[in-house]
């Protein structure tokens, strides 16, 4: 298979219950795209559970199309910056494995790539979007992002989602400045992204919460490293 003008980092810690189906879903979503030459990349990033089994077994069953990489330590963000760094396409992107996206939004960022964007990001709370969550996950979302941009003064309404695409070589150059290993990676990039004038396009989704509210992400750790990135991040202004 030739160097892919497209990747997508697919970071995963103990998904191994929808880690198949999701990666079959993915790969007949992009099968279906005969513009994209593609590869999907598991990032296992210190599951205790299946994932990095069923993760081999996709490579197998998938392969030069679905790669691995094991990372012994847990972390989101370590997932993705290790990604960014060892990816050679030109296009580099992310989602969540749940795939609470709705894939039909991928062409739209791909298109705001190729308009001459570095960055593309999906919105759950951009007007035009739709989006399912349980009421304490969205006030606890639609806070953050209100924090975010009264203290950080970043033109976008969702900082967090977990459904972006990059120019690669416009974000290496500011990846050495993203501190954070942990959730608020998407955050951070899209700081140093503006603070370096990077053009950046956000994108309304359709989007619904597949974990019924059984979420990883624990609240007061999250919080916690939330208010400090935004503390860390308004003192370099």
């Amino acid at each position: 298979m030739p160097n892919p003008q497209l990747e997508i980092l697919l970071p995963v810690y103990n998904e191994s219950d929808v880690l198949e189906q999701n990666v079959e879903k993915l790969v007949r979503y992009f099968d279906g795209q005969a513009r994209w030459e593609y590869k999907l990349t598991i990032i296992d990033n210190g599951s205790t559970d299946n994932s990095l089994a069923v993760a081999e077994g996709l490579r197998e069953r998938f392969a030069g199309l679905v790669h691995v990489i094991r990372l012994d330590v847990k972390g989101r963000g370590r997932a993705l910056r290790y990604g960014l760094l060892q990816s050679t396409a030109p296009i580099v992107g992310y989602m969540d494995i749940d795939l609470s996206s709705d894939l039909n939004a991928f062409g739209d960022l791909y298109a705001a790539i190729a308009e001459g964007h570095d960055i593309a990001i999906g919105s759950r709370l951009a007007k035009g979007s739709c989006a399912a969550r349980s009421s304490f996950r969205n006030a606890l979302s639609c806070g953050y992002n209100a924090l975010v941009k009264k203290v950080l003064k970043l033109d976008v309404s969702d900082a967090q989602c977990g459904f972006k695409l990059f120019c690669r070589g416009p974000v290496l150059g500011i990846l050495p400045f993203v501190k954070s290993d942990h959730w608020c990676f998407d955050t951070e990039l899209l700081f140093f992204a503006f603070k370096k004038g990077l053009k950046v396009k956000e994108i309304p989704l359709s989007w619904k919460e597949r974990d019924k509210g059984k979420s990883k992400v624990r609240i007061v750790p999250y919080v916690v490293e939330g208010l400090g990135t935004l503390a860390r991040l308004k003192s370099t202004r």
